[in-house]
């Protein structure tokens, strides 16, 4: 099954900035769309939004250094970590 790009963005979103965990993003797929995603789908969401912050970040000279740290830390436990919980450790203010 292939999903498009609004369920990736959603799930990145779910996991990233509302810090739930792969189950509870799972569930939410259920409750409000009767769709079950898998936490598969969901982890490689993450890695494919992190994958195209990358060069983003890279170009940008708007962003403050900070951000861009925060950023950066960010996308690093995305590729890195897989759901160790530093994800709740990294924040963007």
């Amino acid at each position: 099954v292939q999903y498009g790009p609004m369920v990736n963005a959603h799930a990145a979103y779910l996991t990233n900035y509302h810090v739930l965990s792969l189950e509870r993003t799972a569930q939410f797929f259920a409750d409000v769309f009767d769709q079950r995603v898998s936490e598969g789908v969901i982890e490689n969401a993450e890695v494919d939004g992190a994958a195209k912050v990358l060069p983003l970040l890279k170009r940008s000279s708007s962003i403050s250094l900070t951000l861009r740290w925060s950023i950066l830390m960010k996308v690093a436990c995305v590729l890195t970590a897989r759901g160790s919980g530093c994800m709740s450790q990294v924040r963007l203010n």
